[in-house]
């Protein structure tokens, strides 16, 4: 038997089993876009918080690391999201961050090689201790 707060689960799903139908028809298959990750972080939440699940908040804490996985700047919503005390701060992150985020307002994040070949000309050297 099915709990009441066991359904939010199930609606996402079919996102995954189609992807997995994607990879064995195509051998690879769609990344989400941030607009589609946004949908899915908001619906996601918005379930949790108007079922009244106990415990909603811990949940979507919980979550943000595996649904901001690949996102720019995802790091920035996960401190947001677990600083928030509340369901309704943290559908608030979610919105500023993605508002920000896909208004172009957050710039994308440099890869690890552009990252090294800014800082290769400074001299590292140890601390004394």
């Amino acid at each position: 038997m099915r709990r009441r707060h066991d359904r939010p689960y199930r609606r996402f799903e079919s996102l995954d089993l189609r992807q997995i139908e994607q990879y064995t028809r195509t051998g690879s298959y769609d990344t989400p876009t941030d607009a589609d990750r946004y949908n899915m972080i908001r619906t996601y939440f918005t379930m949790l918080a108007n079922e009244q699940v106990p415990g909603a908040a811990g949940k979507m804490k919980q979550f943000a690391a595996w649904f901001t996985h690949g996102v720019a700047h995802g790091a920035q919503l996960r401190k947001a999201v677990y600083e928030s005390h509340n369901e309704v701060e943290i559908l608030v992150a979610v919105d500023r961050f993605f508002e920000s985020l896909l208004s172009g307002q957050l710039t994308p994040v440099a890869s690890t090689a552009q990252a090294q070949a800014s800082v290769s000309h400074l001299e590292l050297t140890p601390s004394v201790q």
